[in-house]
């Protein structure tokens, strides 16, 4: 099993909870960098939320629910939970014992961060209070989390970490012409090749009529590489 953890809190820590009131800003991480923390090969994926940040924090409560369903998406196979955590050791268990742990701006995530080993992504922005905290904090300790700054950059080479995940195989007649080998193939598929038998309706085998449509990250399409292109890319390398 592999669970994987994203906890939600206020990035800041000015509650007077006897007295009911609580200055909790919120601040979420857009959907494409959990998406590149939390690992395919998750089993479990659990979203946790502070009471303070379910209470006070505008939006907490519904970029929680909108996570929710998107990571249904993102990992049908995954056990997928919500819970609101109102007793702060369980909530600290849950993020320490995670095998891997995302979080957004928020101060309640960053003693289990630094009692964690490793699979730790805790965004973090410029303050008092947490250039504090990590410039208390032993320099072994800040080796075992990520801290990237906030608010995330996407940069292109991020694709590589979205692309191919949520879409739709669709034919594509007009790209199928180039899928075709020019020459005659060992094998599988060049038995595949030479026992089909052309209609005016299906002129190509159907496996070599369909291209990927990415319906989630539309600025991260599959592209088509060419001999041309792969040999251009090799070069580089």
């Amino acid at each position: 099993m592999e669970v994987s953890v994203v906890s939600l809190s206020c990035s800041n820590d000015d509650c007077d909870m006897s007295q009911e009131t609580c200055l909790c800003e919120f601040e979420p991480l857009p959907n494409w960098v959990y998406a590149m923390h939390v690992p395919r090969s998750s089993t479990n994926v659990a979203i946790v939320v502070s009471p303070t940040c379910a209470k006070f924090g505008e939006g907490c409560t519904l970029h929680a629910q909108e996570l929710y369903h998107f990571f249904h998406s993102l990992y049908p196979r995954a056990d997928i939970t919500y819970n609101v955590i109102s007793s702060t050791s369980s909530w600290y268990m849950r993020m320490i014992t995670a095998d891997h742990l995302v979080c957004p701006p928020g101060v309640g995530c960053l003693l289990p961060a630094i009692a964690r080993d490793a699979y730790t992504y805790v965004y973090e922005k410029t303050s008092p209070t947490v250039s504090t905290w990590l410039t208390c904090t032993p320099s072994d300790y800040l080796t075992r989390m990520t801290i990237p700054s906030f608010p995330p950059v996407f940069v292109d080479g991020d694709c590589r970490h979205l692309r191919g995940r949520v879409g739709s195989w669709s034919k594509d007649m007009a790209l199928a012409p180039s899928l075709q080998y020019d020459t005659d193939v060992d094998g599988y598929l060049g038995c595949a090749d030479s026992s089909f038998l052309p209609t005016a309706q299906e002129p190509y085998r159907s496996p070599t009529t369909n291209r990927w449509y990415e319906t989630l990250w539309a600025t991260c399409p599959v592209d088509i590489v060419t001999q041309e292109e792969l040999c251009t890319q090799m070069d580089r390398l």
